[in-house]
């Protein structure tokens, strides 16, 4: 497994390999070629390239089109959610308004970042479901495993734990946390007398 990431990781060796097996290559800069040098000088050294988020397939796409195509490894697109569908909500949040024809626009343009793939991840049946309305018959759902509950019965659990990067203001994470203090959080004091805010 090889990661190139389109921001540079400024990360010595050892801290990046310290969420990562060591198994994995990570192509670091300086030494390493550029993503376009690697797909059209490298691409027959994979055998699945495996795209993350608008930005990157972005990227990706018009490298990918430049490779002949029975060479080509194969491309699957992790869309993970459609991000303007995300951005829509929000600017609904904050009371702004957006057209009708600008949503199906930013919508159209996010769905044909795919092309290209020939697969399609998505974590919600929802997002899946307006790839395949678009066309894209290869989509799946990547669905969390199924985990098993702590057998520690609830008198015996100590805390909370939210989970998920907070990196601004504009992020879901971000507004579902802000949600949670101010409208369910007085509740959750209220109602347990161990919580301390």
């Amino acid at each position: 497994v090889t990661l190139f990431p389109l921001i540079d990781i400024d990360k010595t060796a050892m801290l990046a390999y310290r969420d990562l097996p060591a198994t994995i290559e990570i192509l670091r800069s300086p030494h390493r070629p550029t993503l376009e040098q690697l797909l059209a000088e490298q691409h027959s050294m994979f055998d699945v390239v495996i795209a993350s988020r608008p930005a990157v397939m972005e990227t990706v796409n018009p490298i990918w089109t430049q490779i002949p195509e029975p060479n080509r490894p194969c491309l699957i697109y992790d869309a993970e959610a459609l991000c303007c569908l995300r951005e829509f909500a929000f600017k609904e949040l904050l009371g702004l308004k957006m057209s009708a024809s600008k949503f199906t626009s930013d919508l159209i343009e996010e769905l044909d970042l795919a092309k290209e793939a020939d697969l399609v991840l998505s974590v919600s049946k929802n997002d899946s479901s307006m790839f395949r309305g678009y066309g894209y018959e290869t989509v799946e759902v990547t669905d969390c495993p199924e985990r098993e509950c702590t057998k520690s019965p609830f008198d015996e659990r100590n805390g909370f734990l939210f989970v998920g990067p907070l990196p601004d203001y504009l992020t879901p994470n971000t507004d579902s946390i802000c949600w949670l203090l101010s409208k369910v959080w007085p509740f959750v004091l209220a109602s347990i007398d161990e919580v301390k805010s």
